[in-house]
């Protein structure tokens, strides 16, 4: 059985733990977006298409990258 500073000391090694493996995570997550979404493929074209099919409730029946209607 832990003592009271013995289990405070566990809790907050744990948080501390924890909080530093979801922070690094994040910062890794931010890191690789750039990549996984090609924006530097990114057309006035498909700008375009995109404010068409928001401004006309496309969304409604069809799906662009899975958001939207399936």
């Amino acid at each position: 059985m832990l003592s009271k500073s013995q289990a405070r000391a566990f809790f907050l090694g744990g948080a501390g733990l924890f909080t530093a493996a979801f922070l690094a995570l994040t910062y890794d997550s931010h890191k690789q977006v750039p990549k996984q979404t090609n924006e530097h493929n990114i057309t006035d074209q498909v700008i375009a298409g995109k404010e068409i099919w928001e401004a006309n409730n496309c969304m409604g029946c069809h799906t662009l990258f899975g958001e939207g209607a399936y």
